[in-house]
């Protein structure tokens, strides 16, 4: 949570007797919100409505990554030093170029946010696969039980 002195920005909520942080960016970029993020979804406010086609192997293709920000880049001059997770934009980019933008800076920008239906796609489809896998397992191991008793009926012969 961002202490008082390395807010750049907080709004609140209460009384002035009992007042918390309710959103408060750092100065390093951090952004902290007491409650929960929450993004337009209504299916009424939106049109061309299609499932995620693609969604594992797409994952497969992303690259998670541990970091540091560059404390020499003047964009990161205030960023926190702690060690980062995350995705590379530019690799980003070649799966999913919506996600990734383009500041007036030239730096690139992933949005997090929208590789959640990905992943959760991601997931589905592996799950079909591991069901055919189990069925296909068990009617291998009954093709398999079957030519066992076979073997030992001729074997008693």
């Amino acid at each position: 949570n961002a202490s008082s002195t390395t807010q750049l920005l907080a709004v609140g909520n209460g009384t002035s007797a009992a007042r918390s942080t309710a959103f408060a960016v750092d100065k390093s970029g951090d952004v902290y919100v007491a409650g929960a993020l929450a993004h337009s979804s209504d299916s009424r406010l939106k049109t061309s409505v299609s499932t995620i086609g693609g969604a594992l192997e797409s994952v497969m293709k992303m690259r998670g990554v541990t970091f540091y920000w560059d404390k020499g880049m003047a964009a990161n001059a205030s960023a926190s030093q702690e060690l980062q997770y995350g995705f590379i934009a530019q690799e980003i980019e070649k799966i999913f170029p919506s996600l990734v933008s383009t500041g007036a800076n030239g730096y690139k920008s992933v949005n997090y946010i929208g590789i959640i239906p990905v992943m959760a796609q991601a997931v589905k489809e592996q799950q079909q696969e591991i069901e055919s896998l189990r069925k296909e397992n068990e009617e291998l191991k009954s093709a398999l039980e079957s030519l066992i008793k076979r073997v030992e009926a001729l074997e008693k012969k």
